[in-house]
């Protein structure tokens, strides 16, 4: 599907609830989802709504780069998982101030990828839900350069990671969704 398809397939969410958020990843030993004040996977995100639909933000299926994709087909079906961890997060309490709240608007950052042929085609950068609270989240790619700050290469090269982000500050600091710049070939410094 191209982009402009999935942005109108996408705007289905809009009207329904919150219900279950899924984060999926890498099984590593002592690997904590949670990142300063951000929550990050190495893999997927699940959301699943009121409505039935579920929106996944992860590697493609060929771990060539990022995917959304809009369905009912949920990760444990579509991937072998023997090798993952997943964890249900909607309780935490950055997904529960969202709980049950409709969705008012989605948007997508696209940004492209240049094949070794020279092709250029689209991908997902940012993802932002906004609620009728008022509330939003980021679901954005990035590769950290460095672990101990959060000065991430902002691309979508494999060993990249799924970065949640929860409120405005920390949508600037990191310059994602509508404070997003173009991450083609771009290395941003904290």
């Amino acid at each position: 599907m191209d982009h402009l398809g999935l942005e109108h397939k996408i705007n289905s969410i809009i009207g329904s609830s919150l219900s279950s958020v899924t984060y999926v990843e890498l099984n590593r030993s002592n690997h904590d989802y949670h990142f300063q004040d951000i929550h990050t996977v190495d893999f997927g995100v699940e959301l699943r709504f009121s409505n039935g639909d579920m929106l996944h933000f992860s590697w493609d299926e060929e771990l060539s780069h990022f995917s959304i994709d809009l369905g009912a087909i949920p990760f444990s079906k579509r991937f072998i998982l023997a090798e993952m961890q997943q964890w249900e997060v909607i309780r935490e309490k950055e997904w529960q101030r969202l709980l049950d709240t409709k969705v008012a608007d989605v948007k997508i950052r696209w940004d492209w990828l240049k094949s070794r042929k020279g092709t250029k085609y689209y991908v997902p950068q940012d993802l932002v839900i906004t609620f009728s609270n008022g509330e939003a989240i980021t679901l954005c790619v990035g590769e950290y350069e460095n672990h101990h700050d959060l000065g991430p290469r902002l691309d979508s090269m494999p060993g990249g990671d799924i970065f949640i982000l929860f409120t405005e500050e920390q949508t600037k600091r990191l310059r994602r969704g509508v404070h997003g710049v173009s991450t083609s070939f771009l290395l941003i410094h904290s």
